[in-house]
C-alpha cells in the first residue's frame, strides 16, 4: 500500500510554488457531494500526505535514498513545469524512476508562472514517456494534458481544481460545480451567523467584522510578502542563469548587463504579478541609478503602476526609488511628491517599516536641503535619523546617511564650522562598516573639501579634491557620472590658482560624464558651464565664454539658483569688453539685485560687481565715476582673494587701469608692482 499520495517533483527555482501546492493539497478537502459520487470509501476526504522534497541535490551524482524511497511509495506524481523544471536534470531523473516502475499513467503535469516567461516547459523525461507510449498505440506524439497555473491559463483556483479532478479520476466540471455549492453553503452559514449576531449584538458583530476584515488584509499582505521575497529571489537568481554553459561569460558579464536583462524580463515575466514586479522594479531602478544610470533608472520606475500592489511596502518603495532619481535629475518638486506618497503608503505600517520611513524622510530632506528650504529639510531629516535608531536592526547605513543630510544643509546654508563635525561623524561610520572604497565615504571627502574651500583653505580642498577623485575612479570606474561633482571642485581650485588650462581639461570631462544621464539645464550644471566659462576668459577665448555663461544661466535660471547674480556680472564684464555697454548695465542691476537676495552676508560679491562695474565706467571713458567704486570696493575683493588668486589678480588690473585713467600715475605704478609679483607666482 502506498504511503504518500503523490510525490511533487519540482525545479528549486519554483520553490514557492511548490510549497503553495503542497499546503493547498495537504489541506483540501473533498466535497461530500463527490465523495456521494462513488461508492462509500472509494475517494479520500483528505489527499495527504504528499511529499515535497526540502533538500538542495546540486552536488549529489544520484537521487537520494529518501528519494528514492518516496518515489516507490507514491501513488501519484505531480510534475511542476516550467522552463527551469525542463532543464533541471533531477526532474527529469525522478520522472523516469517514477515511470520505471510502471505508474507512467499516474504523472500529472501542472505548468507553474515562471519570471523566465513562455517556452519549453515540459522536462525531456515526459517527452520521452509520450514517444515511447504513441509508438506503441500507432500514434503521433503529444504534449501531456497540464492544469496550468498561469494567470494566461486555468489560474491558481481552477488549476488547482483541475489537478485534484485528475489525481481522483474525476470530471473537472462535477468538482468546480461542487466547489461552488460548497462555498455558496459556506457563504450562507457566515451571513445568517452575521444575521444573527447582529441582531443580538450589532455594535460587536460590526466590531468583530472589521476586526476580520483587518486580519485577512493582514494575512494576505504576509502572504504576499513571503511570496514577494521568494519570486523576488528566484527572480534576481534567474538573471544569472543560463540555459547553454557555452553562452555565460564568466568575470567578464557586467552589473549592466545582468539590470538590462532584468529590466526587460520584468514585462514579460511578471505581469501578472504586481507585487513582485513593484518591488523589482524599486531594486533594479535604485541599482542603476546608484551606477550613475539615472535616466534608465527613470525610465524604468516609471513603468510601475502606482496602487498595483496589494501591499503599500511595494508602492511605496517604487515612490522612495522615484524620488531619489528626480533629486538626481534635478526634478526636486517631483521628487518631493514622490516622497510625500511613500510616507502616506506606509502611515498605517508598524514600526517594521521604519527603515523605509526613515530613508524616504531622509532623502526628502536632501532634496528640500538643494532648494534651501533648510528649515523643512532639518525638520525631515531629523525624522528620519530617529526613524533609523528605531529600526531594529539599527539601520546604521541611514543613520550616516542622515548626518550627511545633515551636513549638507548645514554646508548649503554656509554653516560651516557645524557641517564639519556632522560629516566627519558620518565619515566615521562609513568607514567602520564598509571601509575606504564606499562611494559614500568619497562623497564625504569631497563635502570636506568644499568646507575647506570656503574657508580659503586651496591647498587642503585641492588634496581633498584629488583623493576623492583616485577612490572615485577606482570604486565606480573612470566614467561615472558621480565623478563630475569632485572635477568640478577640483577644477574651481585649479581656477583660482590661475591654472586655466588643467581646470579647462577638467571642466570637459564634468560636462560629459554630467550631461550623459543629466539634462543640460540640471541646476549642477550652472557651476560647469560658469567654471568653463571663466577658464576660457583666462585663456582669452571670449566667444566661446559668452556661449558657455548664456549656458550657465539658462540651467541657473531654470532652478532660481543662487549662481543667477554671478553669472550675469561675468557675463556683463564679457560685454562690457565687447563695448556693449547699455546691455551690460542691465545685466549689471539685475545682478545686483540678485546677489542682495542670495548673498546677505557675503559682501565681496556685491564689491565684485562694483569693480565690474568701475571698468564698464572706465571704458566708457568715465574714469572718475570709476576711481569713486574703486578703493571701498578692491579693499573687499582683496580681504577674501588674495593677489594671486583669479579675482585678487584681476582686481588689482582693474585698479591699475582706472589708476592710469584718471592720471594717478604713482598709485597706478605700485598696482602693476603688485600685479606684476602675483602673476609671478606659481
Amino acid at each position: 500500500m502506498s504511503h504518500y499520495f503523490a510525490f511533487v517533483s519540482y525545479s528549486h527555482a519554483d520553490a514557492a510554488v511548490a510549497r503553495w501546492l503542497h499546503r493547498a493539497l495537504e489541506t483540501y478537502r473533498l466535497p461530500r457531494a463527490v465523495r456521494s459520487l462513488r461508492d462509500a470509501g472509494a475517494l479520500p476526504e483528505r489527499l495527504a500526505p504528499v511529499f515535497l522534497d526540502r533538500a538542495e541535490l546540486a552536488t549529489s551524482a544520484e537521487l537520494g535514498a529518501e528519494i528514492e524511497r518516496a518515489l516507490a511509495e507514491s501513488e501519484n506524481m505531480i510534475v511542476l513545469c516550467s522552463p527551469a523544471a525542463a532543464r533541471s536534470r533531477w526532474v527529469n531523473e525522478e520522472i523516469r524512476r517514477f515511470c520505471a516502475l510502471g505508474r507512467a499513467e499516474r504523472v500529472f503535469c501542472v505548468i507553474v508562472p515562471s519570471a523566465e516567461g513562455d517556452g519549453v516547459v515540459f522536462p525531456p523525461g515526459l517527452s520521452e514517456f509520450l514517444a515511447a507510449r504513441a509508438a506503441n498505440d500507432g500514434a503521433s506524439a503529444v504534449e501531456p494534458l497540464a492544469a496550468d497555473l498561469r494567470p494566461s491559463g486555468d489560474g491558481r483556483h481552477d488549476g488547482l481544481l483541475k489537478l485534484i479532478a485528475g489525481l481522483l479520476g474525476l470530471r473537472f466540471d462535477d468538482l468546480r460545480r461542487r466547489e461552488q455549492a460548497r462555498r455558496q453553503r459556506r457563504l450562507v452559514v457566515i451571513t445568517a451567523a452575521s444575521v444573527a449576531a447582529s441582531i443580538v449584538l450589532a455594535g460587536l458583530a460590526g466590531f468583530a467584522v472589521l476586526a476580520r476584515q483587518e486580519a485577512e488584509r493582514q494575512r494576505t499582505i504576509a502572504e504576499q510578502r513571503s511570496l514577494t521575497a521568494e519570486r523576488t529571489t528566484a527572480f534576481l537568481q534567474s538573471l544569472f542563469a543560463v540555459s547553454d554553459p557555452s553562452e555565460a561569460r564568466g568575470k567578464t558579464i557586467t552589473a549592466k548587463e545582468v539590470l538590462d536583462r532584468g529590466a526587460r524580463e520584468i514585462d514579460t515575466g511578471l505581469r501578472h504579478e504586481p507585487g513582485v514586479r513593484a518591488t523589482l522594479i524599486a531594486t533594479l531602478g535604485s541599482v542603476y541609478a546608484s551606477l550613475g544610470l539615472y535616466k534608465q533608472a527613470d525610465d524604468l520606475l516609471g513603468r510601475a503602476e502606482v496602487g498595483a500592489s496589494l501591499d503599500p511596502e511595494a508602492d511605496a518603495l517604487v515612490a522612495i526609488a522615484r524620488g531619489e532619481v528626480q533629486t538626481s535629475l534635478g526634478a526636486y518638486p517631483a521628487a518631493n511628491r514622490e516622497f510625500e506618497r511613500a510616507l502616506a503608503a506606509l502611515r498605517a505600517e508598524g514600526p517594521e517599516r521604519d527603515t523605509e520611513r526613515a530613508r524616504a524622510l531622509i532623502a526628502w530632506g536632501e532634496s528640500l536641503a538643494t532648494t534651501d528650504e533648510f528649515a523643512a529639510a532639518r525638520e525631515k531629516i531629523a525624522e528620519g535619523i530617529a526613524a533609523a535608531r528605531r529600526a531594529r536592526p539599527e539601520a546604521k547605513a541611514l543613520i550616516a546617511r542622515g548626518l550627511e543630510a545633515r551636513g549638507l544643509t548645514a554646508l548649503l546654508a554656509g554653516e560651516l564650522d557645524e557641517a564639519e563635525p556632522v560629516y566627519r561623524e558620518a565619515l566615521a561610520m562609513r568607514i567602520a562598516e564598509s571601509g575606504e572604497n564606499h562611494p559614500k565615504v568619497s562623497e564625504d571627502l569631497d563635502s570636506l573639501g568644499s568646507i575647506e574651500y570656503l574657508r580659503g583653505n586651496r591647498a587642503q580642498a585641492a588634496a581633498y579634491y584629488t583623493r576623492v577623485l583616485e577612490i572615485g575612479r577606482r570604486v565606480l570606474g573612470p566614467k561615472h557620472t558621480e565623478l563630475a561633482a569632485t572635477l568640478n571642485n577640483l577644477a574651481r581650485v585649479q581656477l583660482e590658482q590661475r591654472k586655466y588650462r588643467e581646470a579647462r581639461e577638467q571642466l570637459r570631462e564634468a560636462r560629459q560624464l554630467m550631461l550623459a544621464e543629466r539634462s543640460i539645464t540640471h541646476d549642477d550644471m550652472a557651476f560647469v558651464f560658469n567654471n568653463l566659462a571663466l577658464a576660457e576668459v583666462g585663456l582669452g577665448d571670449d566667444a566661446a565664454a559668452r556661449e558657455l555663461f548664456a549656458s550657465a544661466w539658462a540651467a541657473a535660471d531654470e532652478h532660481r539658483h543662487r549662481m543667477r547674480g554671478p553669472i550675469l556680472t561675468d557675463l556683463a564684464d564679457l560685454e562690457c569688453r565687447a563695448k556693449q555697454h547699455a546691455q551690460a548695465t542691465a545685466r549689471l542691476e539685475r545682478a545686483g539685485e540678485l546677489l542682495a537676495e542670495d548673498y546677505p552676508d557675503d559682501p565681496w560679491r556685491m564689491a565684485w560687481l562694483e569693480l565690474v562695474r568701475a571698468s564698464c565706467l572706465l571704458r566708457e571713458g568715465d574714469a572718475s565715476a570709476a576711481d569713486a567704486l574703486l578703493t571701498p570696493n578692491l579693499r573687499r575683493v582683496l580681504e577674501r582673494w588674495p593677489d594671486d588668486t583669479m579675482l585678487g589678480l584681476s582686481a588689482l588690473e582693474r585698479a591699475e587701469a582706472i589708476r592710469r585713467g584718471v592720471g594717478q600715475s604713482e598709485s597706478a605704478a605700485a598696482f602693476g608692482r603688485r600685479v606684476a609679483r602675483a602673476r609671478a607666482t606659481p
